[in-house]
Formats: structure tokens, sequence, C-alpha cells
């Protein structure tokens, strides 16, 4: 199971930022976040974490924070 730092520094890749940037506090709007950026975050869940979100779910996310709280909740 991936922990919530080893998740973050997923996002940190997938997301294109600098190692030790990212914070749970952080919208998608700040971090640059487009619409490739969220296809890409549906393959990394579903590819390391086999985790499946349906699209109503990806659409809530606003925060890295959302996205932490999602990926436990799949997985717990």
């Amino acid at each position: 199971m991936m922990t919530k730092g080893e998740l973050l520094q997923e996002l940190e890749t997938v997301f294109f930022l600098n190692s030790g940037t990212i914070k749970e506090s952080d919208t998608l709007d700040d971090l640059g976040v487009d619409s490739t950026g969220m296809l890409e975050l549906i393959a990394l869940l579903a590819t390391k974490l086999d985790v499946k979100i349906d699209v109503n779910a990806i659409l809530k996310i606003r925060t890295v924070e959302d996205i932490v709280l999602m990926v436990d909740d799949k997985l717990s």
C-alpha cells in the first residue's frame, strides 16, 4: 500500500512539479492541473494503486487533499 507521502510524490511527478512542493491544501488550479493532468491522475490511480474512480468523483476533485481522501477511501 502506498503511503500519503508516496502518493504526494507520485502526484508531483504526474503534475510536473518540483519534489517536495505539493501540499494537501493546494488546489488543482494552484498547481495548473488541466484536463490532461486529470487523465494522467486517473491513469496513475488505475495502474499504481489499482483504484478505479468514476467520472463523477473525478469532477468533484478540487484539492490535493480531495485526491488523498478519495484514494484513502478506495483503499480502505
